[in-house]
């Protein structure tokens, strides 16, 4: 085995620092807040909610100056069962 000293401390070191190097590498992989592309399906159902949010702000007066709970509202109520409807910009910037 390992007789010397330095020589073990130098082999942990060396290990030690691949196993950083391999875990710095793999976190960016492990992040599940990075974009993927929408299914067909998920994008037909993002138009008709926004389709129906469209619809029942169109009914409300233009002048209201409460527009930001009359639209929470509408998207609160065409949003899925237990899922929540972030607003974004089309560069990605949440409203």
């Amino acid at each position: 085995m390992i007789g010397s000293l330095t020589t073990r401390i130098f082999a942990i070191f060396w290990l030690t620092l691949a196993l950083v190097l391999m875990l710095v590498l793999m976190v960016p992989k492990l992040d599940s807040r990075q974009m993927t592309s929408l299914l067909e399906s998920e994008q037909r159902q993002g138009i008709m909610i926004e389709q129906h949010v469209e619809a029942e702000l169109s009914q409300d007066p233009p002048n209201d100056l409460m527009w930001w709970r009359r639209l929470f509202r509408a998207v609160e109520k065409w949003a899925p069962p237990g899922q929540r409807l972030l607003l974004v910009t089309s560069e990605g910037r949440v409203i």
